[in-house]
């Protein structure tokens, strides 16, 4: 049985004599931190394939980030999946006149999202 605690239960210190009780909030925050960190790792494993399909987003990261200023990286398609391997479709790489330096018909690959993790 619990005990109640009164207005005199405490030493002689000024400290209570029965252990601090716990409040009921406390599980259900842990539970809501669980959920919150179980849908952020679902949000990044279905959205990571989807946003990496993406040709426009891969297109303007790899032309801001990819180092090769002068020369732009143009992109028909492409294809990138956690089990399915990187398709790359109509790869061009185009100097600063509008020139083609590369440019290849499909580029496939056997690496996965899964295998390059």
């Amino acid at each position: 049985m619990s005990r109640v605690r009164k207005s005199g239960d405490s030493n002689a210190d000024g400290f209570s004599k029965l252990p601090a009780r716990r409040s009921r909030g406390w599980f259900r925050k842990r539970y809501l931190l669980l959920f919150t960190f179980i849908a952020m790792l679902a949000g990044v494993v279905v959205g990571l394939p989807m946003g990496l399909s993406n040709k426009d987003l891969v297109v303007n990261l790899a032309n801001r980030f990819g180092g090769l200023a002068p020369i732009r990286i143009d992109i028909a398609s492409i294809s990138v999946g956690w089990l399915s391997p990187l398709k790359v479709g109509g790869l061009r790489l185009i100097d600063q006149n509008g020139d083609d330096l590369i440019k290849l018909g499909v580029l496939d690959t056997e690496l996965s999202l899964w295998k390059m993790a």
